[in-house]
């Protein structure tokens, strides 16, 4: 689906087409989760 880095300011861009699949849309809550020692991260 796509990957990221993350920025010297912490900050990673969502690819676009993971952004389409889970219809991301700008203002949109993302919530950080750890499941199994895995970052999930979930639409809010």
């Amino acid at each position: 689906m796509g990957a990221c880095k993350l920025s010297t300011k912490g900050q990673v861009t969502i690819p676009s087409e993971a952004r389409k699949r889970f219809q991301l849309d700008i203002g949109d809550l993302l919530l950080f989760v750890e499941e199994d020692g895995k970052l999930v991260m979930i639409k809010g």
